[in-house]
């Protein structure tokens, strides 16, 4: 939004004691750009855009438990779901929880039509889709690693082989992550003091 790097919050990492990375994954920082832009630091507006995603996501989840249950059943679920003190309160917090919550159960919801067979044509095509959801996932945090493992453990343990599907998929979601670790490094700000404590470090060390 003011075109500065991405990486550039002015958090100096203390090797001493560490708390968190440089930076998080990049998606929760893109889609509240705009919103940024747009309404400056408005935090009414940034829980709007996170209850925007939260609803989507309800829509994919009742979408996903559609398939096997009633829609009594689903509508039970999505309140039981959705009034959880935990889900609940996230409304109130400007985190990453919707966003992932949207992005994986997107992507649990494309396998599960691909293996059902509601979905055919060609299998790369889907893949690519598929791979696009699952980076999408881990750009939001970065556990959305365990859904290309899930996907191939299904193959393997269910199909006995890796199908062109999980195969472009796979191959997708690793790309887009080398270009997120490449293209996204982190610079190191205020390069003096972190000299400085590692020196620091350093010498705690040795005692």
């Amino acid at each position: 939004a003011e075109g500065r790097n991405y990486h550039d919050i002015h958090f100096i990492r203390n090797p001493l004691h560490f708390i968190a990375p440089q930076a998080y994954p990049p998606l929760v920082p893109l889609v509240f750009a705009p919103v940024y832009h747009f309404f400056g630091l408005d935090l009414t507006a940034m829980k709007l855009a996170q209850l925007a995603s939260f609803s989507l996501s309800l829509i994919v989840i009742g979408r996903l438990f559609g398939r096997s249950l009633s829609t009594v059943c689903v509508l039970a679920v999505i309140a039981l779901f959705t009034l959880n003190p935990f889900v609940w309160n996230q409304k109130d917090v400007i985190q990453s929880e919707y966003l992932f919550l949207l992005f994986s159960f997107l992507c649990l919801l494309l396998m599960d039509l691909r293996y059902s067979r509601e979905v055919k044509g060609n299998a790369v095509g889907f893949g690519l889709l598929l791979g696009l959801t699952m980076y999408l996932s881990y750009a939001t945090r970065e556990v959305g690693i365990v859904l290309p493992l899930t996907l191939v453990c299904y193959e393997i343990v269910v199909l006995r082989r890796l199908t062109g599907t999980a195969l472009s998929a796979v191959a997708v979601f690793l790309l887009l992550v080398w270009l997120q670790k490449n293209i996204m490094v982190p610079e190191q700000f205020y390069p003096a003091l972190y000299e400085q404590l590692s020196a620091l470090a350093a010498g705690e060390g040795k005692k």
